[in-house]
């Protein structure tokens, strides 16, 4: 698990914001009770300084391990947003804020 620029948590920050409990760790020490796992892919470039230019956020059933669901995020460089803002809207994307039901 390697996370060098945070995104795991502003992830995680964004679940427990809409209320959700949320644990972060290796599968192997999954609590028994998790009902869903969040997974990302992030990739990055540098021009002066790193730019995320894409990530993907999925959603698995922790039972099964199928897939749910999936948000996306691709933008150049040049074009770059702060990966919080990235991650938050991608999060609100794939959870109904209001439920807390998945979309």
């Amino acid at each position: 698990m390697n996370d060098n620029r945070g995104l795991g948590g502003f992830i995680t920050s964004t679940l427990a914001a809409q209320g959700y409990e949320v644990g972060v760790g290796p599968l192997t020490m999954m609590p028994v009770r998790t009902q869903l796992i969040v997974q990302y892919r992030d990739s990055w470039t540098w021009d002066f300084k790193d730019h995320m230019t894409a990530l993907e956020i999925t959603v698995l059933d922790a039972r099964t391990e199928q897939q749910i669901a999936r948000a996306d995020y691709s933008n150049p460089a040049s074009m770059s947003r702060h990966p919080s803002e990235v991650a938050e809207r991608l999060v609100k994307q794939l959870f109904a804020p209001s439920t807390g039901e998945m979309k």
